[in-house]
This record gives structure tokens, sequence and C-alpha cells, in this order.
């Protein structure tokens, strides 16, 4: 067969460093850190079902794994929520693990939106949101000026009664306050407040 070859030149900087190469003529092929053996898998996310297409979780509840911890704070309903630390991760393949996730069951089909009751406190604050093993979609959480808002993290169509939800979360930049969560198969039943 032919020989390839590929040539790399460094420019700029010298602190660049290569781990692996993967040659492949797959083109859908997308490497996983898990399946190379180089990072052990998360542990299974945190299950919670819906009740009449709809569920409402506390973001301490959730499944944490890494840059996020339980925070105390007097606006958070009952008192605690997640925060996140100061490791930041800046990409979107749909193969890095999760800094924390959950798992929903539904009970009735439809399409489901997943609502975040979240306050940033940096001035520019992002969070990823990666829905049943997708790419991460890069999420401007607002300057709430110490309030917490209702933002529409992400939408999930075609779901048939009996189908799971999973949601992974990542930090990207900023500081994140998490409360809440509302899952919910009404583009109606946006939640208000604390519910």
């Amino acid at each position: 067969g032919a020989v390839g070859s590929v040539r790399l030149c460094r420019r700029q900087t010298y602190m660049i460093g290569f781990d692996r190469y993967i040659v492949t003529r797959d083109s859908s092929f997308v490497p996983s850190d898990i399946d190379l053996g180089i990072v052990e898998p998360r542990p299974q996310a945190k299950m919670f079902e819906t009740k009449d297409g709809q569920v409402t979780l506390e973001a301490e509840d959730i499944s944490v794994f890494n840059n996020f911890a339980v925070t105390q704070g007097f606006k958070m309903s009952e008192g605690r929520g997640l925060r996140n630390s100061t490791a930041m991760s800046a990409s979107t393949l749909q193969s890095n693990l999760a800094d924390a996730a959950f798992d929903v069951k539904c009970n009735e089909s439809g399409t489901y939106y997943v609502w975040g009751y979240v306050r940033g406190d940096s001035g520019s604050n992002t969070l990823l949101a990666s829905v049943n093993g997708g790419i991460y979609s890069s999420l401007s959480i607002p300057n709430g000026n110490g309030q917490y808002s209702w933002i529409k993290l992400l939408v999930v169509p075609g779901m048939e009664k009996g189908d799971n939800i999973n949601v992974r979360l990542r930090a990207n930049r900023g500081t994140i306050n998490i409360d809440k969560f509302c899952i919910v198969n009404d583009i109606l039943k946006q939640p208000y407040g604390l519910i």
C-alpha cells in the first residue's frame, strides 16, 4: 500500500506536548480516552424519573465527579447547590468525561427541555453541556449580580416513554453556581423562581 507521512514543525512556543497519534481510514472515528485506556470510566450517573413529564432536581443531588463541589448559599434552595472550581475545560469533544452528570427516565413521550437555575459570578461565565453522549455545547451563564435565573440548557427531541436522558456538564469559564435543574416535556412550563 501507499505510504503517508506527517511532518510537525514547532512554532512560537516551547511548551507543546504530544501523547499519541492515531492514524485511521475511518473519517467518523472519534478517539475516546476511555476506549484507549487512558482514563478510567466514570461511575454511572444518578438516575431520576419524571412524573407527568416533569422532574425537579436539587443540583447537589446529581453525580459530581470533578471540578464542581457542593457549596452553601443562603439564596439557594435548601441552602446548598453546586459551584465550579477554578479548573476549566475548553474542549467540546464528546469523548470528554463529565465533571457532573445525571440521568432522567422519561415517563412520557415528547421533546424534553432541561432548565438550570443558575448564577454566574464573573464577567464571562460558560458551561459545557452534553446530552445522550453528544458533543458538548457552550452555554453562556449570565452574571446575575447575586441573583439566580432559569436558563434553558438543552432541548432533547424524540424521547419515547421509558427512554433515558443523560446530561453531562463541564466547567468552562468563570464562576458558575447551580441550584436546581428542571426537566420538563412542555415548552410552556418554563420554571419560575424557587420551584
